[in-house]
């Protein structure tokens, strides 16, 4: 083989190992993969807003073929979409919270899907029992608040398909 013949097969080896390099591979997320949210902060019914934006986090990789996908620490975003303060007469607060999304390792966002609600004590019954039974100042008995706490495990799914670059 004379030089130049080298340098060309040179050249193009070095192309086609550069290409497939540069080529990246893909894993397809299916619809309802299970994806373990974490609270990070506590959320308080009588200090969140309808309508408030959540950041959370995965609380472990989801992988595909030994791949991840998904890593722990991923964003995940909620959304507040009601919140009632605890009130008198023994009525308890309530919070709801659905799932919204999910930052795949690739930086796009996946659709997801769950909900978490939590109320407070309900002390109506005793509250308004009392008040009517022995004294009217066992009306000015609050119910307990809805909270959810920090560190708490909520399972979410996707629910779209997609192709993510690993």
């Amino acid at each position: 083989m004379n030089k130049l013949s080298k340098m060309a097969l040179i050249a193009v080896t070095v192309i086609v190992v550069s290409a497939t390099a540069t080529m990246a591979a893909t894993a397809k997320l299916s619809s309802g993969t299970a994806i373990d949210a974490k609270i990070t902060e506590t959320i308080n019914g009588s200090a969140a807003q309808v309508g408030q934006r959540i950041l959370m986090v995965v609380d472990k990789d989801i992988k595909l073929n030994g791949k991840v996908v998904i890593s722990a620490g991923a964003q995940v975003i909620a959304e507040i979409t009601d919140a009632t303060s605890k009130n008198y007469a023994g009525i308890p607060g309530k919070l709801l919270v659905s799932f919204k999304t999910v930052k795949a390792i690739d930086g796009q966002d996946i659709s997801i899907s769950g909900t978490k609600e939590r109320k407070g004590e309900d002390k109506m019954l005793p509250a308004i029992g009392l008040g009517l039974v022995c004294c009217p100042l066992f009306f000015l008995m609050q119910g307990g608040e809805g909270v959810i706490p920090a560190g708490q495990i909520i399972t979410v799914y996707t629910v779209q398909n997609a192709d993510i670059t690993i």
